[in-house]
């Protein structure tokens, strides 16, 4: 049984149908737009990603801080049910003091009354509460991006 400090878990709701949503997870032209956390509230940027987007299927791609620090990420999609359920491994590169575990995440999409989606999101397991914390902020201000990404794009 996996300790609760291992796992993280965000809920969020998005003024999207599920469908719509989870296409914006399948294709490397909108990841690159949305998939960007913040450091001292500017984004990120993707100048690489990669994606092969079937069960089996591989994904990479490199997270560029404004600072210039590239982060690389990847892995492998374990499970791909449009438009509800999403599963992949999650692996940063080593870094000098960085762990370099393997995490699998979860998604689910549920529809919900007026064209929304609750998206439930699961991330395990986490070597310490240290780092649970940093992927919360993270994807916290990933999914803040998506949201915003709906809105530029005049999907909501």
């Amino acid at each position: 049984m996996t300790d609760r400090s291992e796992v993280l878990e965000i809920v969020r709701e998005f003024d999207a149908p599920p469908a719509e949503l989870f296409e914006l997870f399948s294709t490397e032209e909108h990841l690159k737009h949305w998939w960007t956390p913040s450091e001292d509230g500017s984004y990120f940027t993707t100048p690489h990603c990669q994606v092969d987007f079937r069960e089996g299927g591989r994904w990479r791609m490199c997270l560029l801080s404004p600072s210039g620090v590239e982060y690389w990420q990847g892995g492998a999609y374990t499970l791909v049910e449009p438009p509800g359920r999403l599963e992949f491994s999650f692996r940063w590169d080593p870094l000098e003091g960085q762990p370099d575990n393997e995490m699998h995440v979860s998604i689910r999409l549920t529809e919900l009354p007026g064209g929304r989606t609750r998206m439930d999101f699961r991330q395990s397991p986490f070597p310490s509460m240290l780092q649970r914390e940093g992927h919360r902020g993270g994807w916290n201000a990933v999914f803040d991006r998506l949201g915003l990404y709906l809105r530029e794009a005049g999907r909501n």
